[in-house]
């Protein structure tokens, strides 16, 4: 009787597969994140991406936002910065017509995170659908 061993083959099949899912699931994700991002164009709108990763055996979707400021968008700043970390007391600055402003900061706009919440079930589904393929 002679025994074989498809082991490797199969694991590199169900990996390709996980990666088809979650990169069906990524792109859902970003689109969705898009969507609500708090602006109606530009740099931040432009910035949310998704990537593919192998880690430690595991392939990984991740979704965010490579803009410089998109933190502060999304955890606040300032007195309304999440888990309190934020300046308090204000600050003024001179904006480039040279008129000062002050400000306490601004409220946290948790886009990506209220996103994939919401969208968990639909993430969810798709991968289901895209594993079975």
């Amino acid at each position: 009787m002679k025994v074989i061993n498809n082991i490797d083959k199969v694991f590199k099949q169900i990996t390709g597969r996980a990666e088809i899912a979650l990169k069906a699931a990524a792109i859902h994700a970003e689109s969705a994140v898009t969507a609500v991002t708090p602006v109606d164009h530009g740099n931040l709108r432009r910035s949310n991406s998704h990537r593919i990763e192998k880690q430690d055996g595991q392939v990984v979707a991740k979704v965010g936002n490579s803009a410089e400021y998109a933190p502060f968008v999304h955890n606040g700043t300032g007195e309304f910065a999440k888990n309190g970390k934020g300046r308090s007391g204000g600050w003024s600055y001179k904006d480039e017509e040279g008129k000062w402003h002050h400000t306490m900061g601004a409220k946290p706009q948790p886009f990506i995170q209220k996103t994939l919440r919401r969208e968990s079930a639909n993430i969810q589904t798709i991968i289901a659908k895209n594993m079975k393929g």
